[in-house]
């Protein structure tokens, strides 16, 4: 026996797990947690339990490494993106500060935008970056705006109308970057029903800072109810409806969960008449819509309920495992925008205004046409210089590469 064996072996993951909380600690930027957020605080679907447990600084629980990680994701990302639009010749503007000028923001802490990016036409972008699963970025091919979450419109809402009040902004957008590289980068832009209206924002504001007066904690945010509905067998199939109650997705991310105790993982409970009869028709015509184009659905279907009883339209899903990459030929192309940018060959360094090797184009009636002596005849949005060795062409806000 060595003298190593006889000492025996320090556990390693322990230390692991406390130098990586350490570390993830130590690199998080500072924040007061004395005052409202913009990016946590503000949404509707924020829970105010927590906010007020975080404003009267209740003790939290242990924190969770995979939290502490996943912001450290989220960071790691945020820097990636900015820094490959600045490698692409766009002047970037990091952590800008936006602090509303309106009596209502009183109980809020400046807001701290990721970044603003000046494009080749100096046309300045508030931008967003997100980096979610590759499961998420899949649920949204051909609809890119499901990947925009409720608290992410409140948020950059607010960032924009700060912003482009002091003319610092012409236009926002979200940038989203699948953080396991199965997808494409995506913009979307904040544009019409994704703004958040400045005098809703106020009022969300107002009702917010009421938490600074409260003495005892407020309610507990609401959970969800999900039915879930088995088709059955045979000529005859007995349909099956089962419902359940479980705490709101918020509890899982929490560090006053312990101390709260919002319930039971799920609780199995009974439906109202009328709302099991509405989920079942609905049930129904989502198989005949699946038997009518050869389609199956797994079992079981999955319908959520709003809290007031109603379908949550967006949220019909099944419970086995989907694949998370459809056929190419199923999935629509999104149009090129900004976004695409990071995603140019590196080998190329990316569109560079001013190479001498790059030729300007735009896209009209369907065909790539270079724009020679005239740049005053270009779209609004400036075109995008791409290396004259691409086969590309251009939409209106970006570029899409298709081959070198």
């Amino acid at each position: 026996m060595t003298d190593h064996d006889d000492a025996g072996e320090a556990p390693i993951l322990p230390l692991l797990r406390r130098g990586l909380l350490d570390l993830l600690e130590d690199r998080s930027p500072p924040h007061d947690g004395t005052w409202l957020r913009y990016g946590s605080d503000l949404s509707p679907e924020a829970c105010e339990r927590r906010i007020w447990s975080r404003l009267n600084k209740l003790p939290e629980d242990a924190k969770g490494l995979g939290d502490e990680i996943r912001f450290e994701g989220g960071r790691h990302f945020e820097g990636l993106v900015l820094d490959a639009l600045e490698r692409a010749g766009f002047a970037v503007a990091r952590q800008v500060e936006a602090r509303p000028r309106r009596p209502s923001a009183w109980a809020f802490a400046p807001g701290h935008a990721d970044g603003v990016v000046t494009a080749p036409d100096g046309q300045r972008v508030l931008v967003e970056v997100k980096a979610p699963s590759s499961a998420v970025m899949a649920s949204a091919l051909g609809n890119p705006r499901k990947l925009v979450r409720e608290s992410y419109r409140w948020q950059l809402s607010a960032y924009w109308h700060a912003l482009a009040e002091l003319e610092e902004v012409e236009r926002a957008s979200w940038l989203f970057v699948d953080r396991e590289g199965a997808h494409e980068p995506v913009e979307v832009p904040l544009e019409g029903d994704l703004i958040v209206p400045l005098e809703k924002i106020v009022a969300q504001e107002v009702e917010r800072s009421r938490l600074f007066g409260l003495a005892a904690a407020p309610d507990r945010i609401a959970g969800t109810t999900v039915v879930r509905a088995w088709k059955g067998r045979g000529k005859k199939p007995e349909r099956i409806l089962k419902a359940f109650a479980l705490p709101a997705w918020q509890c899982g991310f929490c560090p006053y969960v312990e101390s709260c105790k919002p319930g039971e993982d799920e609780t199995e409970i009974e439906l109202p008449g009328e709302t099991r009869e509405r989920v079942l028709a609905r049930a129904e015509k989502t198989w005949a819509d699946a038997t009518k184009a050869g389609k199956k659905v797994a079992a079981p279907l999955v319908v959520k309920l709003r809290a007031d009883g109603s379908i949550d339209e967006g949220a019909e899903t099944d419970e086995a495992e989907a694949p998370l990459f459809p056929p190419v030929e199923d999935v629509p192309a999104p149009p090129p925008t900004l976004a695409e940018v990071i995603a140019v060959d590196p080998r190329a360094n990316g569109p560079i205004p001013g190479d001498p090797g790059a030729i300007l184009f735009e896209s009209k009636n369907g065909a790539l046409v270079p724009i020679k002596d005239e740049p005053e005849t270009a779209p609004v949005v400036a075109p995008v210089v791409v290396p004259a060795k691409a086969v590309a062409w251009v939409a209106a806000d970006g570029v899409e590469v298709i081959d070198w």
